[in-house]
């Protein structure tokens, strides 16, 4: 109400603070002001006087406008204060307009366009390309602009732009219908401007343009706007502002006048231009219009696109409406960083059988990924060192691994043990206490150089997975832990889960009485390594897991730390297993027995070899029961060898061998020599059937043990890892067909992409791997994540949301643009001959009409029988009745009917013709069969209540329908009906 009732553009007053008011408010897109102030101006300003106040504004700024064009006329002329501040307060306007649509508001869209409530409406989307119009009217008021009137020029093109996104159709073809501002858009972008305007605030304006030009074409479900844009812009206007974009971004890195903030912006913005024209560009390729001046443009220049626009624009399909939308956007700058090895493993690890599970699992992955790309990005740009190590990590491991093959080659060959004058013990031995022969102390040397060249390169490996994985291993807690803390559903007493010590309760029990026992049992010989490696072995692991999986939420200082080293240790297999290899290689200096297990690097750098290594963990489980299954084989059968064959078990075959006499020294003695060789022959004296009254027990006993440990123990391990095996190389090669021959978004298979009909689209493997290239995905996500949420466009919006409440229906089902643009086309093709068909008709029908009225005039103008207008010869039977008769009572001018828009005889202009029977346009009319039918096809026969009687289906002309045009021979014949 103040603003409505207050006067326009006077500073300070209570109008001019209230709107200051409204845009504090609606800063960034508030729905509720959005709400009430549509409610105000529909329901209760019955005058219309906040629009007519906002409308007086914008027409002050119009006289501004032509003010400064009159004194500028003649040249350049300095732009007064008070001329300043009203081209300020004219962009402030603007400003508050825009937040008023901002989250593409549709109901404040279209209100700023009409009031259907109001008597008379106002127009300020009108008013506002009309402004825009008059300021960019021509190249000379472009040239003679300053910053103000060009940042007011901005502040239109925004403004219009956020009336349009989301979309809003109705004021999408209102805009591409105003030819005076779409000129004056035109004229915008390719101006060259007066060097006194900043390099920074020319790209803002040009990008403002093409932008708001894209945005008119934004989720269109007719061809409307399109066909409007292809008329009225050129396709060379892009390829111009393309290479000044270019021109620009190489002047400025050269000069290095801007500050790197500067640059950033100048780079973002003309990005920005890029996805711009990128996403024109897309939707008005099928334009004829549009190609055919894109091929004069082609004619001239080899290339229309820039290396800039291919390296740093993406392309994304979203089914959008029912519509696929080709979406462009700027590619994040730290795309590159997303590491090779990242990408298979997803690869490996993702259940691909489905396009719906991949697409899940993938966008479950993009902040995995988004966390890497930045930490890679980040540490890239502060550190040489860093982008060094990063783009040779591969090289710099296998180098790592050839010194030590070589380490251990030498340790070989100078390893004679610790009784032995020969060689050495281990470098520190050597060195430190001098207990090597002369003629060993070069390779000594040669070890300890290559083993503190080996230590020097882990501790770079690991110091280069430290500070890359783990910071990402934090951002991601702490991204969980403030969406735990923003989810409203979640409660406190959920960032625990005490459950996660059922378990630990029951092997700590277990341990603790299984120590008690072992006392119990062996007073005198307490045996603590055992009970150390139960505790620390066995239960200091299980307890660490269980307390992870107890933290929930990692919502305190003590357990993020806890959190975060337990998940780098166990999530991050690689940065584990280079600190386990750095920890011997420094226990290698100390005991030479370390070296050997860096060999073991090898599967940190073989896909065969940790392909081997992923069949046995895969199988862990199955292997850990066939394990359980051993223990229990052995202590049955050392129970009951204790029982029965007492006296034959033996450790060796001497004389004075000695046997067992415990069932767990016997299990042992099993456990040692019976298991490796899967019998009983090492373990039990052999027997002879003459002299031992016990044999055939003994066979039994030992065959048992031969058929169910050498055998089906044995076999069933071979059989999990062959199987193990198969279902690897099966899982590799089934992952690979559909890799290889199914698009990862869509779902499309390659036979079923190149069978369809009617397509002469692109290749199944150019639309796999570019129309659906799926890391694009991950980089829209990253794109839209980063991005200021009041500034995406209305499918960005829209997707955006999707991806909150983990809906994937924004993404293409076995479908693409190019299938869609295809079936368009048979659409567009069946609705232009329907249009040919219809006006074939409406020509054919007039030309008969206008026959038939000459020849009413010719016979009419001739002395004819009176009518009889109370009967009607043919109805009394009359088999006389002569064509002058009928003509006379003006019966054949109800074959002169009017017709409707499409060309077509309205029905309810025609006569009561049912009465009209064949027989009598034959025998008294002298009309012929054929006739009669190309007749029907004209007319609809209606009886005397007006039903309908007849409908003729089309119009059928010598064999021929509009389905099939006819012959200029055929349509002639017609006419002389």
């Amino acid at each position: 109400k103040a603003i409505a009732t207050h006067a326009a553009n006077i500073e300070g007053n209570l109008a001019d603070e209230g709107i200051e008011l409204l845009l504090e408010i609606g800063n960034g897109g508030n729905a509720a002001l959005q709400s009430m102030v549509v409610d105000h101006i529909a329901n209760r300003d019955k005058d219309n006087k906040f629009l007519l106040h906002l409308k007086t504004r914008m027409n002050d700024s119009l006289d501004v406008i032509n003010l400064r064009k009159d004194i500028t006329v003649n040249g350049y002329v300095i732009m007064t204060h008070e001329n300043r501040a009203e081209y300020t307060n004219a962009v402030r306007t603007l400003l508050l307009l825009k937040e008023l649509c901002s989250n593409h508001c549709l109901e404040c869209q279209n209100i700023l366009r009409d009031q259907p409530s109001h008597g008379v409406s106002i127009n300020l989307i009108e008013l506002a390309s009309t402004t825009l119009a008059v300021l960019c009217d021509t190249s000379h008021a472009l040239k003679e602009m300053e910053d103000c009137e060009l940042n007011l020029a901005i502040a239109l093109l925004e403004f219009l732009t956020e009336t349009i996104q989301g979309p809003c159709p109705r004021n999408q073809e209102l805009l591409s219908g105003h030819d005076d501002f779409i000129a004056g858009v035109d004229k915008l972008m390719q101006s060259g401007f007066d060097p006194r305007i900043e390099s920074l605030l020319k790209l803002s304006a040009k990008t403002s343009a093409v932008k708001h030009l894209a945005s008119l074409l934004e989720g269109r479900v007719n061809k409307v706007v399109h066909k409007a844009l292809a008329e009225r812009v050129e396709p060379v206007l892009f390829d111009l502002l393309r290479g000044w974009i270019t021109s620009l971004l190489h002047k400025e890195h050269e000069n290095q006048t801007l500050s790197s903030f500067e640059i950033e912006q100048l780079e973002y913005i003309s990005l920005t231009a890029m996805v711009a024209i990128s996403t024109i560009l897309k939707e008005l390729q099928n334009e004829p219009v549009f190609m055919n001046k894109m091929e004069v443009v082609n004619k001239k220049k080899k290339k229309l696109t820039t290396d800039l626009l291919d390296d740093k624009v993406r392309v994304v399909e979203v089914l959008w409406n029912d519509r696929i939308e080709c979406t462009s956007f700027p590619l994040p700058r730290d795309a590159e960083f997303l590491t090779e090895k990242t990408k298979a493993e997803f690869l490996l690890n993702a259940d691909i059988s489905t396009s719906d599970k991949r697409m899940k699992q993938l966008i479950a992955e993009a902040p995995v990924f988004m966390a890497e790309m930045e930490q890679i990005y980040s540490l890239t740009q502060s550190s040489a060192v860093y982008t060094f190590i990063h783009h040779n990590i591969v090289n710099i491991k296998w180098s790592m691994y050839a010194l030590v093959v070589l380490l251990n080659l030498n340790i070989v060959m100078a390893s004679y043990g610790e009784d032995s004058d020969e060689g050495y013990i281990s470098i520190a031995d050597g060195f430190f206490y001098g207990h090597v022969e002369d003629r060993y102390r070069f390779s000594l040397m040669i070890s300890l150089i290559l083993a503190l060249l080996n230590l020097a390169g882990y501790i770079v490996i690991v110091s280069f997975l430290a500070i890359t994985e783990v910071p990402i291993i934090i951002k991601q807690l702490d991204d969980y832990v403030q969406d735990c803390k923003d989810d409203v559903m979640m409660k406190e007493e959920q960032y625990r889960d005490f459950g996660a010590f059922t378990w630990w309760f029951v092997t700590l029990i277990f341990n603790i009485v299984f120590i008690i026992q072992h006392l119990a049992n062996y007073p005198k010989n307490p045996n603590y390594g055992l009970y150390l490696f139960m505790v620390l072995g066995i239960n200091l692991p299980w307890t660490l897991s269980c307390i992870r999986n107890y933290i929930v939420v990692p919502n305190t200082k003590p357990t993020r730390i806890f959190s975060v080293a337990y998940d780098v240790l166990v999530s991050k297999p690689f940065f584990r297993n280079h600190l386990l290899l750095m920890v011997c290689s420094i226990n290698g200096f100390i005991a030479s027995y370390y070296f050997p297990l860096m060999l073991m690097d090898i599967v940190n750098n073989s896909k065969v070899i940790a392909n081997i290594a992923k069949n046995v963990t895969d199988n862990i489980v199955a292997l850990g029961w066939v394990f359980y299954l051993f223990i229990v084989t052995i202590i049955i059968y050392a129970q009951f060898g204790l029982e029965y064959f007492e006296d034959f078990f033996v450790y060796s075959d001497d004389d004075e061998a000695v046997g067992c006499h415990s069932v767990v020294s016997c299990s042992w003695l099993i456990f040692y020599k019976g298991i490796p060789s899967g019998s009983l022959d090492g373990v039990l004296d052999t027997i002879d059937n003459r002299d031992t009254p016990t044999y055939i027990e003994r066979v039994l006993f030992d065959l048992t043990f031969f058929v169910w440990v050498g055998v089906l123990l044995f076999n069933i391990i071979t059989g999990l890892m062959v199987d193990g095996f198969g279902a690897l190389r099966e899982e590799d090669n089934e992952r690979s067909d559909i890799l290889d021959n199914t698009c990862f978004v869509c779902g499309f298979t390659r036979e079923s992409y190149d069978d369809m009909p009617n397509f002469n689209g692109p290749a199944f493997d150019y639309h796999k791997s570019e129309e659906h290239d799926f890391w694009s995905y991950v980089d829209f996500y990253v794109y839209l994540k980063r991005k200021n949420k009041a500034n995406l466009t209305g499918v960005e919006s829209f997707v955006w949301s999707m991806l909150q409440t983990g809906n994937l229906a924004w993404i293409p089902v076995r479908d693409s643009a190019a299938i869609q643009e295809s079936r368009d086309g048979e659409h567009d093709e069946d609705e232009h001959k329907e249009e040919e068909e219809a006006q074939l008709s409406k020509f054919i029908a007039k030309e008969v009409a206008g026959e038939v009225r000459s020849t009413i005039e010719a016979v009419t103008s001739k002395p004819t029988a009176a009518k009889d207008t109370t009967s009607k010869p043919w109805e009394g039977g009359a088999s006389n009745l002569t064509m002058q008769q009928f003509l006379g009572w003006g019966g054949l001018e109800r074959f002169a009917p009017t017709f409707n828009s499409k060309g077509f005889p309205d029905p309810t202009s025609l006569g009561d013709l049912s009465t009209l029977s064949d027989n009598m346009l034959v025998n008294d009319f002298g009309f012929n069969s054929t006739e009669i039918r190309r007749l029907k096809a004209l007319v609809e026969l209606r009886d005397a209540n007006g039903s309908s009687v007849v409908r003729p289906r089309g119009l059928t002309v010598g064999g021929s329908s509009f389905n099939n045009p006819p012959s200029n021979n055929t349509r002639s014949s017609f006419f002389k009906v």
